[in-house]
């Protein structure tokens, strides 16, 4: 069984890593996070549909959305 590491232990791993390969491994997180942010907008997107197709939803003008929330 694989041990998890700890944040510390994760950072000192990374720390130990030449500057190249520390940049080239923000570049991997960053799209990795862009990707995931993605991925989380096409679901709530589908279920925003989803909902709208079952009568759940109802259409409403900026004002109103911004009314609702401010409220």
């Amino acid at each position: 069984m694989t041990k998890a590491l700890l944040f510390w232990e994760v950072i000192e791993a990374v720390e130990s890593l030449s500057i190249p390969e520390q940049e080239a491994l923000v570049g991997i997180f960053k799209r990795r996070l862009v990707d995931a942010g993605r991925e989380r907008i096409t679901a709530e997107i589908e279920e925003s549909r989803r909902e709208y197709a079952e009568g759940k939803g109802k259409v409403m003008t900026p004002q109103q959305i911004m009314d609702e929330i401010r409220s």
